[in-house]
């Protein structure tokens, strides 16, 4: 499944975080994006996972489909 949402990044929209908690915007090329695999799979996925461990977490998507890393630089 690969979902958009209403931002244009990957994935749902964040849930509301508490104040003690952290917010990360993952910006990149497609690697980011990660267009062929599932929303839950993508690394973005894994380091919210990996990071809410110790500090409530939200990591955003932002990457680009269909972009390269050399695309990505230039924004």
């Amino acid at each position: 499944t690969v979902s958009i949402n209403s931002l244009g990044m990957r994935g749902p929209l964040p849930p509301s975080l508490p104040a003690n908690g952290k917010r990360v915007l993952a910006l990149g090329d497609s690697l980011t994006f990660a267009m062929q695999v599932d929303d839950s799979d993508t690394f973005v996925r894994k380091i919210e996972t990996t990071l809410s461990t110790e500090t409530p977490t939200t990591v955003w998507n932002a990457g680009v489909d269909n972009y390269s890393t050399m695309q990505a630089a230039h924004f």
